[in-house]
């Protein structure tokens, strides 16, 4: 027993015309410096991030009034940056990597504006 396609649902036998003036691509050049350029820049962010962790420790040994004393409500100036003030800048330190990446990597391959859609293209 041989199964066949109707005839109204069988793809024509034309060719598949390629439109690379409405398309644009990327050179693989391209892609590679914008690849370099934001692993420079998360290592210098990441590297920012890892001097903030390793500034509460060292304040913890070298100064005293930054572990011992109780700043509000029995809270430490220590517990309180661990708790809450690290946790908000690793938030705005997220958030500026976000856009700066985006940035840099619209402007070094030209993307679209974003008031362009991609079915405009």
């Amino acid at each position: 027993m041989r199964f066949e396609a109707p005839d109204e649902t069988r793809v024509p036998n034309e060719p598949v015309v390629a439109r690379l003036d409405e398309a644009e691509f990327d050179s693989l050049e391209e892609v590679e410096a914008v690849v370099r350029t934001l692993r420079r820049t998360g290592l210098q962010y990441g590297l920012f991030v890892v001097a903030m962790l390793l500034a509460v420790p060292l304040l913890a040994l070298v100064a005293p009034w930054w572990f011992a004393r109780p700043v509000w409500g029995g809270l430490t100036l220590n517990f309180i940056t661990v708790a809450a003030v690290l946790n908000v800048a690793f938030l705005l330190i997220g958030l500026a990597y976000n856009r700066v990446a985006n940035r840099s990597e619209d402007e070094m391959l030209g993307r679209l504006d974003d008031d362009m859609e991609w079915s405009d293209v």
